[in-house]
């Protein structure tokens, strides 16, 4: 396990969240650590509703600036052992330590709330700015990793961003025990 040290050094300067590649590291790594416990593991894919718009009409300066507010927020909303990164440009992953899907959708609600009432009349955006959230959690005896995990949890995203904006889906994926 890297030191306290190493991790803020993979950290994205801008945001103070983990890249890509050290969340999904990251949740590989909790879930490794999963399989010799009784404790489930899950994780979050957020997205920006509609940012491709907020970009093409006030430009990248404004569209930066929501995604470094929401990463805040997002960051500031978790509980610490919790890991929040990066997950594209306007996608983060939310790795979630001993949550089933009632702490998910606890936590998943708590985010899109967050986001609706935080305070965004300073930019020149007429946009509502609001997240949708897709998730899944493993509990023990699954022998899904981390990529399958996050193809169950872009999926959900998907569903929830169909729903229309603040969306939210959650669900464990389905194991078949022979």
């Amino acid at each position: 396990m890297e030191t306290p040290d190493e991790q803020e050094a993979e950290r994205d300067e801008v945001m103070g969240l983990y890249s890509s590649p050290v969340i999904e590291h990251l949740l590989a790594e909790r879930l490794a650590s999963r399989r010799s416990s009784t404790f489930p593991v899950g994780c979050l894919l957020v997205d920006i509703d509609n940012f491709s718009a907020i970009n093409d009409i006030y430009g990248q300066e404004v569209g930066n600036e929501v995604v470094h507010r929401i990463a805040k927020l997002l960051s500031n909303s978790c509980r610490t052992e919790d890991s929040v990164g990066r997950h594209g440009a306007d996608e983060f992953l939310v790795v979630l330590p001993s949550t089933g899907a009632a702490g998910m959708i606890v936590v998943g609600e708590r985010l899109i709330r967050t986001i609706a009432a935080a305070y965004w009349d300073d930019l020149p955006s007429a946009h509502h700015i609001s997240i949708s959230i897709g998730g899944t959690y493993l509990a023990q005896g699954s022998g899904i990793g981390a990529p399958e995990m996050l193809s169950i949890a872009s999926a959900r995203l998907a569903a929830a961003k169909e729903a229309g904006p603040g969306g939210l889906v959650i669900s464990a994926p389905s194991v078949a025990r022979y």
